[in-house]
């Protein structure tokens, strides 16, 4: 993709015959002293602090002093796509590549993300861009940034492939989604095990973190104290971080501990004991959305609070696709005067919205869907049988 990967393939493949030619390859001070022997270090080159990359020096165990930078080129600028060039010293900037046919860096157009950011780009200048339809975020590489955002509504986090994952908050309020995404890939590559980063609940990392009973501040790791101390780190907020009735533990975390103890006495003293439904719990340590009820699933506030009526049967063949993000976004949102979403009655967004007097179709994130070629991917509220989404039971929503 990048000339870069170009330069470094080639630096491989002359490592590897070397590496054949001796078996007893080691990078240590000998080879070093030896492969410079005739030959001297190439000149350091200037790095500058913006558009640039900047590595250890390409060459065989990095022998040389100093950096070697990678300059960025603009769109139209023309590039190089020889493997046989070894001596490749820029390449095309984030979100661009080199055209192998017209040997220019263009826009970057494989990947998911990036097509509908093209695709958005080519409708806004036609004037075809959605009331609610949001430009997707892309990262140097094009895969989908760590934040994605409704209009005017909410922020939420998404993996590379553009998975709606933890995190939410106000598209007011700013946000990285480290955390979540930190996280989502432990779970995918099997590696979540014992304790996990303590989050927040819009997906950023919480700056207090504890491993059982030591704690510390994220940014200032030689501050530390004992669990039943936190109250003296410098991170600590009293808002955020509860010391009773358990230090760091928040309310979902100790409703789940505390059935778990009581569960544990009940076996010890050999006693039948009714299990209530366990809690789920987020990243944050508050509720997750969708909780247990006894024969319901309800949509729960981060404190474990039914958010309205909203809820269904665990025997409704629609149960297992409950998300209540709407429900969450409805709660975040209730001191807007506009732009509330309307949901389902058991939480998830309704597959039909409307901005004042104009009605649209949504995904299951509440994300403007735009049919390619459609006449009607906006309809006046009168005319909402022309929309494709359009149904008028209200259990028919988006899952």
């Amino acid at each position: 993709m990048w000339k870069l990967s170009v330069l470094f393939f080639t630096l491989l493949i002359n490592s590897s015959l070397s590496l054949e030619a001796n078996s007893k390859f080691t990078c240590d001070e000998t080879f070093c002293i030896d492969q410079h022997l005739n030959t001297p270090c190439p000149t350091k080159r200037n790095c500058t602090t913006q558009g640039t990359r900047t590595y250890l020096t390409p060459e065989k165990c990095n022998c040389c002093e100093g950096t070697f930078c990678i300059e960025y080129m603009e769109e139209g600028t023309g590039c190089e796509t020889d493997a046989t060039n070894p001596a490749f010293v820029d390449l095309c900037g984030p979100q661009l590549a080199c055209d192998p046919t017209t040997r220019k860096c263009g826009p970057l157009s494989t990947t998911q993300c990036m097509k509908e950011r093209l695709l958005y780009d080519q409708n806004f200048k036609k004037g075809t861009v959605g009331t609610a339809q949001f430009k997707p975020q892309c990262d140097a590489v094009g895969r989908y940034s760590n934040r994605q955002c409704l209009p005017g509504s909410v922020c939420f986090c998404v993996n590379t492939v553009g998975k709606r994952i933890f995190g939410v908050g106000l598209v007011t309020t700013p946000t990285n989604c480290k955390c979540a995404r930190d996280i989502d890939n432990l779970r995918n590559t099997n590696a979540l095990k014992g304790n996990v980063p303590r989050c927040l609940p819009n997906g950023d990392y919480d700056e207090l973190q504890c491993v059982g009973r030591d704690c510390w501040c994220l940014f200032k790791p030689n501050d530390k104290k004992k669990l039943n101390d936190i109250s003296n780190l410098s991170c600590f907020k009293k808002a955020l971080h509860p010391t009773k009735p358990t230090p760091y533990l928040r309310e979902c975390e100790y409703a789940r501990n505390k059935i778990e103890v009581e569960h544990l006495q009940a076996k010890n003293e050999t006693r039948v004991t009714l299990v209530p439904d366990y809690p789920k719990c987020d990243p944050d340590g508050y509720f997750s959305a969708v909780q247990s009820r006894n024969d319901k699933l309800i949509c729960a506030d981060h404190l474990g609070n039914q958010i309205g009526y909203y809820e269904i049967s665990k025997n409704s063949p629609r149960a297992n696709r409950v998300d209540c993000y709407c429900a969450r976004v409805e709660q975040l949102m209730e001191n807007n005067v506009n732009g509330k979403p309307v949901c389902c009655k058991h939480g998830n967004f309704r597959k039909w919205q409307c901005s004042g007097s104009l009605c649209y179709c949504v995904d299951r994130d509440g994300k403007q869907v735009i049919t390619p070629g459609s006449n009607y991917n906006e309809v006046h509220k009168d005319d909402l049988n022309l929309l494709k989404c359009y149904q008028s039971s209200d259990d028919d929503c988006v899952y």
